[in-house]
């Protein structure tokens, strides 16, 4: 069974006060950062970002842009890549923020293992779902942009909440004995800085 992945850096990052997906952290931006760690569980990959046109050419994976004006959120970007990946031939996809550096590497065998090809299976950590960092079958890519026409409310966890989802706990990382979400996300620069002495030992 084929499976594309996303990172998904669409959105305007107000509280960082710059690009996320450029930031660099470890000595890559955040968005080469999320491909890397995805892409050696998955078949297909891709960006999505709504920059300028060429934006990340040097990545080196196909560019998506929201099929929605006005940056809609994670939503419109997971109904690009869902769009993308069904047309590819992928039966699944898999989602993580650009904002999440440390997602982990059996995150899509995780997945994969705990529910059916026909189910949306989200992360869960002890800080609650992380509804963006899930496994998404590409059959809904119809229902999504249904929702997207019908529906004001662009909170993904609204569109779940229309669909069986499974939970796939996943523990948190130890690092010099500090328990860390591995979905972190890096909302503002103090966010950032943490990040930045992780990843210098991680």
């Amino acid at each position: 069974m084929t499976i594309a992945g996303l990172v998904l850096a669409g959105g305007l990052s107000r509280r960082m006060g710059r690009d996320k997906a450029s930031i660099v952290l470890g000595g890559e931006t955040l968005a080469a950062r999320g491909l890397r760690r995805l892409r050696p569980q998955v078949d297909l990959l891709a960006l999505n970002a709504n920059g300028p046109e060429g934006a990340f050419g040097e990545l080196g994976v196909p560019v998506l842009k929201d099929h929605h004006a006005g940056f809609q959120g994670p939503l419109a970007g997971i109904a690009a890549g869902l769009a993308w990946a069904r047309t590819a031939g992928a039966a699944q996809l898999a989602t993580v923020p650009v904002d999440s550096p440390f997602v982990p590497e059996d995150f899509v065998a995780r997945l994969t293992a705990a529910a059916p090809a026909d189910r949306i299976a989200v992360a869960r950590t002890v800080t609650g779902r992380h509804p963006v960092a899930a496994l998404i079958p590409t059959a809904l890519a119809a229902d999504l942009e249904r929702w997207l026409a019908a529906n004001e409310t662009r909170r993904v966890n609204a569109w779940l909440g229309t669909h069986p989802i499974v939970e796939v706990d996943f523990p948190p990382l130890v690092i010099e004995g500090e328990d860390i979400d591995p979905f972190i996300n890096l909302n503002t620069p103090a966010d950032l800085a943490v990040a930045e002495r992780l990843a210098a030992i991680r």
